[in-house]
């Protein structure tokens, strides 16, 4: 299952009911047992902006956040077209642009983490330090998370298809695309080990001591991270 929705608007703000379509969409995937995928925008045209690299980034990490199996831009060609579409990834003389060069990083590293998500099973996405938008559950702690303090993020939880119960992994990801995000993390009871997800080597890096202590994560503008926790 795929669907289309552009949520950066030219007054600088997200269109309304964005969190609250990828929910339902999550949840109608979830119940049919099929993968979602989700259609990213990387042009401006009527009514909204061309969006920048971490625009972009954040776009394809709400998406890993909900559950996200596959991405696809919207456009490759820049359209001609009475809209005034902005350059897409390839320009209207077939050449690669600033943008081509922003969905190259970012497909590697979306690639990554995908690699450790993709098997598992999307179980919640929260926000955390504000009251939630629409379409966002409201933190609350479990066995696994504790506390998050510091800045607004998006808490996604997933578990492996297989139903076991020893292992659980979060993604959190910034809730504004334009502004960066500090967060203290406090683990549950349940959690006696965890490791992070190194980006750049797709390698999971134990945390010492087992995250007893909590750790803090700090994330630009659109980034995420992801966390393996195991009981």
């Amino acid at each position: 299952m795929s669907f289309d929705h552009y949520p950066l608007l030219d007054d600088g703000s997200l269109g309304a009911g964005y969190f609250s379509n990828w929910a339902e969409f999550r949840r109608a995937a979830l119940a049919a047992g099929v993968p979602a995928w989700i259609c990213l925008q990387v042009v401006g045209y009527r009514g909204h902006r061309h969006p920048s690299a971490a625009e972009i980034l954040w776009q394809a990490n709400v998406a890993l956040a909900n559950g996200a199996k596959g991405m696809m831009y919207f456009t490759y060609w820049t359209m001609e077209s009475p809209d005034n579409f902005t350059p897409a990834l390839i320009d209207l003389q077939g050449r690669p642009t600033p943008t081509y060069d922003s969905a190259i990083r970012i497909n590697r590293e979306v690639s990554v983490m995908g690699a450790h998500l993709r098997p598992l099973r999307s179980e919640r996405v929260a926000c955390t330090g504000i009251p939630a938008p629409a379409g966002l559950e409201t933190f609350s702690p479990d066995r696994w998370v504790a506390d998050v303090a510091g800045d607004p993020v998006i808490l996604a939880q997933f578990s492996p298809e297989s139903g076991g119960a020893g292992e659980h992994w979060l993604l959190l990801t910034t809730l504004s695309p334009g502004e960066p995000a500090n967060v203290d993390l406090r683990f549950g009871e349940a959690v006696t080990a965890v490791a992070e997800l190194d980006p750049d080597l797709g390698r999971l890096a134990h945390v010492p001591g087992g995250g007893r202590s909590g750790l803090r994560c700090n994330l630009a503008a659109g980034a995420a991270r992801v966390y393996r926790l195991q009981a």
